[in-house]
Parts: C-alpha cells; structure tokens; sequence
C-alpha cells in the first residue's frame, strides 16, 4: 500500500510537470479538456496510462468525472495533481478557491 501512494505521487509529478503544457499547445488553453484529449495527450507525453484518473482530475470539471464514472476521488486526486504543479497558473490547475486574473488583472493595469 505504502509503495502504491509512493508510485501515485511519482506519476502525480510527471503528470503534473507534461501534461499541462501538452494540452495547451495541443488543443490550446482552457478550463477543462474532453477525456479523448486528455487520454491522447497523456499517451504522446509517454505517460503511465494506468494513473490516467489523475488526469482527469486535473483537466475534467467533477461532474463529467464522476459521471464518466472515473475511478478515485475528484478532489483527492486533483489535489496530487495541484501539489505537484512547479508553475501557476496554468488553465484547468489552479486551486478551486483561486480566481485567475489574467493580464491586467491583480492591479497591473
């Protein structure tokens, strides 16, 4: 168990450090992804497909996830996801509690 949560976190990294960058240059910058984009995307970066539900997390807003019928907890997962985020912001990664300004937002006008 303890050597699943460790592989969970490592794919959580990658994850986290590949695919946000590869969705954006892919299918440009959004909120949320479909589950095709999301699923190609993290097959191009060579990602391990079995933790696939991090993704999905990350990138699905919780009512598509739970209704594709994902395994694992939305938030929990979305949360290994957002730790491990080295850059911010980045659309569909951003704390649910966190408003993104954009430019000319948070008084750089």
């Amino acid at each position: 168990m303890i050597f699943a949560a460790f592989l969970a976190r490592r794919a959580a990294r990658r994850y986290a450090n590949r695919l946000p960058g590869s969705l954006r240059k892919d299918y440009g910058a959004r909120e949320f992804y479909t589950p095709a984009q999301i699923a190609a995307a993290v097959k191009r970066a060579r990602l391990p497909e079995q933790y696939l539900s991090i993704a999905y997390a990350a990138f699905l807003d919780e009512a598509t996830f739970n209704q594709l019928g994902f395994e694992g907890d939305y938030r929990s997962l979305r949360a290994l996801f957002q730790r491990n985020i080295r850059t911010a912001p980045a659309y569909g990664v951003e704390s649910v509690t966190q408003e993104y300004t954009g430019v000319g937002g948070a008084g750089l006008d």
